[in-house]
């Protein structure tokens, strides 16, 4: 009912805003139907009118911007015209009665106008048509077209305000662009519109007849292609017009490409089957090959010259005085064709041909398999027989190109198998146009043929385009009731475009839809038609189809099965675009603009993230991540949701500020984290995450991805072996954390209560640079089958809440006796782990001191219980000091919970006292006496009065210490006056006789032995780290190595674009890396190569006032250039080609399936010798009539004189030869040296400059020995490696 009241609505506006149509029986029609939004039908018009208006051409940007080429006629008697079906409806201008505007208009993938330019008529006669259009890389678009008269450019952007064309009084208003000329005759035009939409610039072919363009291309640097047609007097440079600008005059219409850099400048220009230019010819559709060619289609009549110097002609495929016919064109070609050039230079490759000697056809489109090179054709077939003959048949496999096109390298790779069809196997009988749709490989050989008439009688003029990976076509067409030179309205009833696609390998349809009337009735159907122009695949290979349509036409059917159209006209037609899905469905439009948010701390890295009544849901290809990183020692505790990703971003924190101050990402505006996933974290196919984890129902692990759209972005990624089913009561919550450097995940050991990760139970990831990266979360919606999902459940734990990891001793000194007094310490964790926390305790010397325990284990629950550690001292029986050892307290890093895995060892020192003593040390004065033992008498250590004389030896004299009356007086000293001791003479006498006592001697003590140094304590150790990165996941793209694919001694990142794989690339007989000018074929501009110019610098060599190009003996030396063997000047007769076992086909070219040269051509050209030897040829025959003898078995006196001549230097050069083919070479140089270098080594081989084969010479030409051909890989011509360059080009030239 919505939709039936918003058709009655839509039909109710375009009743008023054109007041003869009348109001649409919408609410009588029974079948459900879509009116003017987008957002039901992926369907708008570009353009309406009252009189009239059609779509062109289309193309579509990796973005889903759709660029549309209209043309629109309106009268100033009635309403302007106007845009239908975007966002606004802008009224375009309008100009001087009854002639066409020019538009191009940019809608995004939503349908919402972005900008229209028109080029309006300024001046009376003006008459415009768009061929074309393409979008460059920056978003230039260039339409190409032809126009006669003058018009302005004007734009309009989305949301500027409408402005008048004409004022008041009528009188138009000047445009933002005046064209600065006014087109006297038909020419063709090129216009380049910036991505804005403003004018460029505008380009034409100046022509005094008449020029067309057909086709534009672009490449991805930019550079532009375009193809067309001319007639008459035509400068080819659309930059100088000038009288000595570059021109030409076409008697007919002659085919034409010419090439722009992407600022504009003029590259090249290359006109073909233009001499004589007496049949018609054109190009219908040029484009720009992956390999550096260029790829041409199109038609022509009588017999085509592709190349005019030297002359190649087509191959049996002529045919004259057809007729023409107005859907095919065919005044402008009868035969299909296929052409290759050069990109770098224009130059022609070569050209095949293909269709019937007797019936017309035209060759309209092509497109390149973007992976194998694959060629696909469409284009139109008439069988023009009431009856047929046995010469009426059709060949569509291309005839093989004649070898004599200068550039055609490698001609082995040609064939021609198939395609033949009867004459009646096209149906319909006389007067029928039929689609037709040629596959060949990337040479041009024949693989398949298709045929394709999906409405009506005739065709008109079919589109093809290929999807992103090659695997389909999609083509688009016209049928049309009858044939006639013009097709009125009435005439034209009926008519409806269509559009298909095919599967590339098989060309088997795969879905179509033809157009038809809307509206049931009798006097309805009478003004229905439509015709359907051109057909190009946007993003998600979905198929965007243009073109006119009259009264209401139905243009397919959306998933749900509702037809869609867009809008009634009266008799003439509307421009239309519609887009269709793959399955073949009308598109709908953009989704209803639903707001994309998430909870509060999340970030929405791609849609869907939606809020439905207040739940938050991630939708099919939806990707959310948190905004915080983990912090530092920190974990997620996650209970995942089946049917979501759990992802863990790895970004640098570098990356995180903009502009970056600092290597860590400070001081800078900070960048939000999915902003730097999507720039950083981007592949083909979505974002790759650094860690993936899927599970769906039943937490079930999807290992593949096979659930999801992109399985290879969803399989289970980063992770070590043991990632696995979830038992959602026992494993959840499941835990992401660091331990150390390496990033782990594990389950939940508790079930139901405080979540336990123990360490036997991780599973690990790689190892980081925690300095330098953070750790996101996200989650992520596979797509598929999957449902949108509700978020999962996760929480963050940092240090801050559970307190940080740490361990405290009580004290840091024990002390201890080898009596085994004991002393201790407590310890216990600073915070609650995880998991148990293990110590390993340690001595360092068990010789002093025992511990009562070597592990202690914290729990979770008792992790705040303190544990104690005893040392004891032990005896050693050794008196070594008081020593000092050590107690290493140590977790288990391997058996403890992640938060204390990361720290470091704590060392107690133990001071052990030592009990044993020393022994008493030596006694210095054994009999006390107070004389030092080592002073002492002889005998007297142990006897304190030596003498007996009762005075100790320490109060005697020393003289006196032995004698006990130490003067002989008889009176003893111990009586004696101590003055008279030692004197004879006095003998007084003391009166109290000495009598000292002996000495008292206490026993000395044993000695303490001194504490030895404390030896070093155990280190303090971080725990090891791991060395496990992770290999870049998408990974940096890598500069090619340097390489000269051709081998011309030029790098192929110093080629122009297309001349890697030739090694001559402008075709003038002179390798490149030896051309001073490798883009020049005649730098003297003479007309001759400069591969066979005597002197490339000169234009008139000897002087005779004629271009050495006219010349028939350039060099002035009396001998013909044609009859000397090499370069002209050599001086030596040549073969003259006329060997009839040279190995060209002797057939005169009449039959269609020969495909090589013919002898008998019309302008008397011969056939140059085949690249593959002849099969008589036996190398070990010297009878065979290719050697030496029987080259002069049939020689005159005279010759046979000069062969003797040339045996005598032979002779002489034999010595040379015996030591190899590098110092003949060096002898002889030249013609002469060429010539007897293949005599003495053209059996023996030598090996070839370029690919290391071994080379024999046979009729004249070094060929591979084991295949006889004389190209090689890379269409590399094979020459001897020990000519020298200047030997090395006279031989090539001599091919030539």
């Amino acid at each position: 009912m919505k939709k039936t009241l918003r058709a009655l609505a839509a039909t109710a506006v375009l009743s008023l805003l054109f007041p003869l149509l009348s109001v649409s029986p919408a609410a009588a029609n029974s079948t459900s139907s879509i009116g003017t939004t987008f957002d039901e039908a992926a369907l708008y018009s570009p353009a309406a009118s009252r009189d009239w208006a059609t779509t062109m051409a289309t193309t579509v940007d990796d973005s889903g911007n759709i660029y549309t080429a209209s043309v629109v006629r309106h009268t100033q008697s009635l309403l302007h015209t106007r845009q239908l079906g975007v966002n606004e409806n802008y009224v375009l201008g309008r100009g001087v009665k009854d002639a066409p505007n020019l538009v191009v208009t940019k809608v995004d993938k939503d349908g919402q106008l972005q900008w229209v330019w028109e080029l309006r008529a300024v001046a009376a006669g003006t008459f415009g048509w768009w061929r074309d259009i393409a979008v460059a890389p920056d978003g230039t678009v260039h339409v190409v077209g032809y126009y006669k008269g003058r018009g302005d450019a004007w734009h309009y952007k989305a949301g500027d305000d409408p402005r008048d064309t004409v004022t008041e009084d009528a009188t138009l208003i000047k445009g933002d662009w005046e064209m600065p000329w006014e087109y006297p005759k038909t020419n063709a035009q090129w216009v380049q519109i910036n991505p804005d939409g403003t004018t460029r610039n505008i380009n034409r072919l100046k022509s005094n007849g008449s020029s067309f363009f057909t086709s534009v291309d672009v490449n991805d640097a930019g550079q532009v292609l375009i193809g067309g047609r001319y007639q008459g007097q035509t400068w080819f440079n659309m930059k100088d017009h000038s009288n000595s600008g570059w021109k030409e005059k076409c008697k007919q219409t002659c085919p034409f490409i010419t090439m722009y850099e992407a600022g504009g400048a003029f590259k090249w220009g290359k006109r073909f089957n233009h001499c004589p230019g007496d049949e018609h010819s054109a190009v219908w559709d040029a484009k720009f090959g992956a390999d550096g060619r260029i790829l041409v289609v199109g038609g022509y009549t009588g017999e085509a010259t592709w190349n005019c110097s030297p002359v190649v002609k087509s191959v049996g495929m002529g045919a004259r005085g057809l007729g023409n016919g107005f859907a095919t064109k065919l005044h402008t070609g009868f035969r299909s064709f296929m052409a290759f050039f050069n990109a770098s230079n224009g130059q022609m490759q070569y050209a095949r041909e293909f269709g019937s000697t007797s019936q017309r056809s035209n060759a309209f489109d092509i497109v390149e398999h973007p992976t194998n090179g694959d060629l696909y054709i469409v284009g139109l077939w008439e069988n023009t027989k009431a009856t047929c003959g046995d010469d009426d048949k059709w060949w569509f496999a291309p005839t093989i190109p004649k070898s004599t096109f200068p550039l055609i390298g490698d001609h082995s790779r040609f064939t021609r198998n198939g395609g033949v069809i009867a004459c009646a196997k096209h149906e319909g009988g006389p007067k029928n146009d039929d689609v037709y749709l040629l596959h060949t490989d990337k040479w041009g050989n024949f693989k398949k043929v298709s045929f394709i008439d999906p409405h009506l009688e005739r065709a008109y003029g079919p589109a093809i385009a290929i999807n992103s990976d090659g695997s389909e076509l999609a083509i688009a067409d016209s049928g049309i009731p009858i044939s006639a030179a013009n097709l009125t309205s009435i005439q034209a009833r009926g008519s409806n475009g269509w559009v298909m696609t095919v599967d590339s390998d098989t060309l088997v349809e795969k879905w179509r839809w033809v157009n038809k009337q809307a509206w049931p009735g009798d006097d309805t159907d009478k003004y229905q038609w439509s015709w359907t122009h051109d057909v190009a695949y946007g993003p998600e290979d979905k198929v965007h189809a243009v073109g006119r349509a009259t009264w209401s036409t139905w243009f397919g059917t959306t998933v749900d099965n509702t037809h869609a159209f867009h809008h009634n006209t009266k008799v003439e037609p509307d421009a239309y675009v519609v887009r269709y899905t793959k399955d073949g469905d009308v598109d709908l439009g953009a989704p209803p603009d639903i707001p994309q948010v998430a909870p509060d701390g999340y970030g929405i890295i791609t849609p869907e993230a939606i809020e439905d009544d207040g739940i938050y849901l991630i939708g099919p290809g939806g990707e959310v991540v948190w905004n915080e990183p983990l912090c530092k020692g920190g974990r997620w505790q996650l209970t995942p949701q089946p049917g979501l990703a759990v992802r863990q971003y790895m970004l640098k924190k570098a990356a995180m500020t903009s502009p970056v101050d600092l290597a860590d990402g400070s001081g800078g505006d900070p960048i939000e984290p999915a902003d730097v996933i999507r720039t950083l974290h981007t592949g083909p196919d979505g974002t790759v995450p650094n860690y993936n984890i899927l599970w769906q129902d039943g937490y079930v692990l999807d290992a593949d991805g096979s659930s999801a759209d992109i399985p290879e972005n969803f399989k289970l990624r980063g992770w070590d072996d043991g990632i696995a089913d979830l038992d959602s009561t026992a494993d959840l919550p499941v835990g992401f954390y660091f331990r150390q450097n390496t990033i782990t995940y594990n389950t939940n050991s508790n079930s139901g209560g405080r979540p336990v990760y123990l360490p036997s139970t991780r599973v690990d990831g790689h190892t980081w640079d925690l300095d330098e990266y953070d750790v996101y979360l996200a989650f992520a919606h596979p797509g598929g089958a999957t449902e949108r999902q509700t978020y999962p459940e996760f929480t963050q734990i940092c240090p801050s809440d559970d307190g940080t990891a740490g361990f405290t001793l009580t004290k840091t000194t024990l002390f201890t006796d080898e009596d085994g007094a004991k002393d201790k310490f407590d310890f216990q964790l600073d915070s609650r782990p995880t998991a148990p926390v293990v110590f390993n305790i340690t001595i360092t010397d068990p010789s002093e001191i025992s511990v009562n325990v070597d592990v202690i284990k914290f729990d979770k629950d008792s992790w705040d219980n303190g544990r104690s550690v005893t040392a004891t001292g032990l005896p050693d029986g050794v008196p070594d000091g008081d020593i000092t050892s050590y107690i290493n307290v140590q977790i288990d890093y391997d058996a403890s919970s992640y938060e204390y895995a990361s720290l470091a060892n704590k060392i107690v020192d133990v001071i052990n006292a030592n009990v044993d003593l020393l022994p008493p040390p030596p006694d210095p004065d054994i009999d006390g006496d107070g004389i030092p033992n080592e002073d002492e008498v002889d005998g007297c250590v142990e006897d304190p009065d030596c003498d007996d004389d009762g005075i100790n030896d320490g109060n005697e004299v020393p003289a006196c210490i032995l004698v006990a009356d130490c003067d002989g007086d008889g009176v003893p000293d111990n009586e004696e006056k101590p003055e008279c001791i030692q004197d004879p003479r006095c003998t007084d006498n003391n009166g109290d006789p000495i009598n000292d006592p002996q000495p008292e001697k206490d026993p000395l003590e044993p000695v303490k032995p001194e504490n030895p140094p404390a030896p070093e304590p155990p280190p303090i150790e971080e725990p090891p780290e791991d060395n496990d990165p992770q290999e870049p996941l998408i990974p940096e793209p890598q500069d090619p190595p340097d390489s000269d694919t051709d081998g011309d001694g030029i790098p192929d990142d110093q080629e122009e674009p297309g001349c890697e794989m030739t090694a001559d690339c402008d075709g003038d007989g002179i390798p490149d890396g030896a051309d001073p000018d490798p883009n020049n074929p005649d730098t003297d501009g003479d007309g001759l190569p400069d591969g066979f110019d005597p002197d490339p610098n000169n234009p008139d060599t000897d002087g005779d006032g004629t271009p050495d190009g006219d010349d028939p003996d350039s060099d002035g030396n009396g001998i013909p250039d044609e009859q000397e063997q090499g370069l002209p000047g050599t001086g030596l007769p040549g073969d003259d080609g006329s060997d009839p076992d040279n190995g060209d086909d002797p057939d005169n070219g009449d039959d269609p399936d020969n495909g090589g040269g013919s002898a008998g051509d019309d302008d008397g050209e011969g056939s140059e010798p085949s690249p593959t030897p002849d099969s008589k040829f036996d190398e070990d025959d010297p009878g065979d009539g290719n050697g030496f003898i029987g080259a002069i078995g049939d020689l005159p006196p005279a010759a046979i004189a000069a062969a003797a001549l040339v045996a005598a230097v032979a002779a002489a050069a034999a010595a040379a030869s015996l030591v190899g083919p590098g110092l003949l070479s060096w002898l002889f140089r030249g013609a002469i040296g060429i010539w007897l270098f293949g005599l003495l080594f053209g059996r023996r081989g030598v090996r070839c400059d370029v690919c290391d084969l071994l080379l024999v010479k046979r009729d004249g030409v070094w060929v591979d020995k084991d295949t006889h051909w004389q190209v090689g890989i890379n269409e590399h011509t094979h020459v001897p490696a020990d000519f020298s360059d200047k030997d090395r080009a006279r031989y090539l030239n001599s091919l030539k």
